[in-house]
């Protein structure tokens, strides 16, 4: 399927976006750990967000779906698995991946974790071995799925896990740790993402798990903890906020997206700054995030270790800006659902722009942008990213633009709005 965006500007929206994924994933497992029913609202309306739902039904928990209220209640287990095994299909959902391999140790049985061809690609083996640490049995197919976990409880002890890769394994630690039976001790090394680690911390509180120590580099959470069920309004969706944001401050044009707070945890808050930085005006307000384009956008140097997701979508602003915008740290771009770094640079040499990468950086210099068919790489942050640079250009033909289900699939009705 393809999609052409045309030009837009001096546009003024108003938009609430759908529940954050990364926010509704780790509250669903944590709400099926829990004692009693949990309620999760405005849920995430991605495929991402119903994998893991589908997912909790194959391994014995029962939850009740409303879709039309965006809520959905969930009858925790207090801290164990009813399946006594299963073979789970994760698609292409990362997050998934990795949170179920350690959130299967606690089961008994034999778990199985796949999916499509991408995610075969993508790295666990860190994780396993963590767990393998911690008295778990679990094996994995090179360094990625498909992953089997033979599964007793989880005892627990003292482990290591470099994090270079993805923050996602500490997470998945995190949230099996305190249903552990002696606890857990976590060494981490060369974290990125963090803002995503505060996210399971924060949530894991919430459901009233206690952690003892949690410093830069090390986790230490009490096992045979009882999570309490927890009533949870999902805020929206910072990553999928951050391309409406973007459109208005390299239109220009002006969105406003509620149900988004200064304070929020979500990485890609810190998405929002860096347009401030470019020469966007930026407005917070008591539940909204809000951005003006000035016309002029001023190139920056930023690390994006943290936000990375967002990274594509400042490369393809990038080129409108009056000098050369460089990007670092962001080698762990390279194992998303595509390359992403290449990803990005290939659609934007397309269009026009003068683009040089590392293995862990990628600069974007002013350029002559023009319209051209571009390839998504079947990956929806490289499809909403171009589609940004189209709303600017104009003439941007998407190739696979259904891509975008997995985080966002009302992104192109949004689009049409504007």
């Amino acid at each position: 399927m393809t999609v052409v965006v045309r030009a837009r500007k001096d546009f003024n929206v108003t938009f609430t976006m759908p529940g954050s994924k990364s926010v509704g994933a780790r509250a669903a497992l944590l709400g099926a750990l829990a004692q009693g029913q949990s309620s999760l609202r405005n849920i995430p309306t991605c495929r991402d967000f119903s994998v893991v739902l589908q997912v909790l039904e194959e391994l014995g928990f029962k939850y009740e779906l409303d879709s039309a209220a965006g809520s959905v209640t969930i009858a925790g287990s207090g801290g164990s698995i009813p399946s006594t095994g299963a073979h789970l299909n994760v698609e292409d959902n990362g997050t998934a991946l990795r949170l179920l391999t350690s959130f299967c140790t606690l089961g008994r049985g034999d778990f199985r974790i796949d999916g499509l061809a991408r995610l075969r690609q993508r790295p666990v083996r860190p994780l396993a071995d963590a767990l393998n640490n911690l008295g778990a049995s679990v094996t994995c197919t090179g360094d990625g799925a498909p992953v089997t976990v033979e599964a007793n409880g989880l005892p627990g002890g003292e482990t290591d896990i470099d994090c270079s890769a993805s923050s996602q394994f500490l997470s998945a630690l995190l949230i099996a740790a305190p249903f552990s039976n002696n606890g857990v001790r976590i060494n981490v090394h060369n974290l990125v993402s963090r803002p995503y680690v505060d996210i399971t911390i924060d949530l894991m509180h919430r459901f009233g798990i206690q952690l003892d120590t949690v410093t830069e580099d090390l986790y230490e959470i009490s096992g045979r903890q009882e999570a309490k069920a927890a009533d949870i309004i999902i805020e929206s969706d910072a990553s999928s906020a951050a391309y409406f944001l973007a459109a208005a401050a390299v239109c220009p044009g002006k969105a406003r997206i509620l149900n988004l707070k200064p304070g929020s945890m979500q990485a890609d808050m810190l998405f929002v700054s860096l347009l401030g930085q470019m020469g966007a005006e930026v407005k917070y307000g008591e539940n909204y995030v809000e951005v003006r384009g000035t016309s002029r956008l001023t190139g920056i140097e930023t690390d994006m270790s943290d936000c990375s997701d967002s990274a594509p979508l400042l490369a393809a602003i990038a080129p409108f800006a009056s000098s050369p915008t460089l990007i670092k740290n962001v080698a762990h771009l390279r194992h998303k659902e595509s390359d992403r770094i290449a990803a990005i640079q290939q659609e934007l040499e397309r269009c026009g722009a003068r683009v040089e990468s590392g293995h862990d950086w990628l600069k974007v210099y002013p350029s002559e942008v023009h319209g051209a068919t571009v390839q998504s790489h079947n990956d929806h942050r490289i499809a909403m990213s171009m589609a940004v640079l189209g709303l600017r250009a104009g003439g941007i033909t998407i190739e696979g633009n259904k891509c975008v289900a997995k985080s966002f699939p009302e992104f192109f009705d949004y689009i049409e709005k504007i």
